[in-house]
């Protein structure tokens, strides 16, 4: 049986509309997941409230696949110190056996002006 190294790791972001913008959109965070990686949980502590001045959506991915890690949630509901769930990735795992892919954060239907969040992730790094 061939041996399959693995390492656990953490990765995150921290998002602050106010410097970083909150133009609707994809926001690049600057963050890649390892190629041969299943991502097992992700969430999102809310560190000052989101806010715009219409009702928007804000979610969590990865940048060339089509999985959300937080699916689109009203921007009303990440106020402050707001845990925001991710998906069930237990159920679902992730799998980024292609590329290398950056976490993005989507912002729909209005801009955010305000607003500054954590967004974490828990993955299992494999050598093959």
């Amino acid at each position: 049986m061939a041996r399959v190294n693995v390492s656990h790791r953490i990765v995150s972001y921290v998002y602050d509309f106010a410097v970083d913008g909150g133009a609707q959109g994809d926001l690049l965070s600057g963050v890649f997941l390892p190629v041969r990686c299943l991502i097992i949980y992700g969430c999102s502590k809310v560190i000052t409230p989101l806010e715009a001045g219409a009702p928007t959506d804000v979610s969590v991915s990865i940048s060339g696949f089509p999985y959300a890690l937080i699916g689109p949630t009203a921007h009303t509901n990440w106020t402050g110190g707001a845990v925001i769930e991710g998906v069930d990735l237990i159920v679902d795992m992730f799998d980024t056996t292609v590329i290398a892919g950056e976490l993005v954060t989507t912002i729909e239907r209005d801009n955010l002006t305000a607003g500054k969040f954590i967004y974490w992730c828990y993955l299992i790094e494999m050598d093959r």
